[in-house]
């Protein structure tokens, strides 16, 4: 039973940790050349459900690699500058 409590402390601080780091974002430089659905839901301000929804709606440019849903950064840029001319 301590094992679990200390399981779950480790987890809460590599989460903070991941969290501090993904935050760390100040411009589109910084960004990793292919982006989580984390760091895209952070960049956006977004939940990582929103996220996770956006990255399987049709003309967002994401793909999958085994199990993990990468966003590659130019094209990620492109459709983010695309839907603001779309706003303005």
């Amino acid at each position: 039973m301590g094992g679990s409590r200390r399981s779950a402390s480790k987890n809460k601080t590599r989460n903070k940790e991941r969290n501090v780091q993904m935050k760390d974002y100040t411009n589109f430089d910084s960004l990793p050349i292919t982006l989580s659905v984390s760091d895209v839901a952070n960049v956006l301000g977004i939940s990582r459900v929103g996220a996770y929804n956006l990255c399987h709606s049709k003309g967002f440019p994401s793909m999958r690699i085994g199990k993990r849903i990468l966003i590659p950064k130019d094209r990620f840029i492109q459709w983010l500058e695309a839907q603001s001319a779309e706003l303005a």
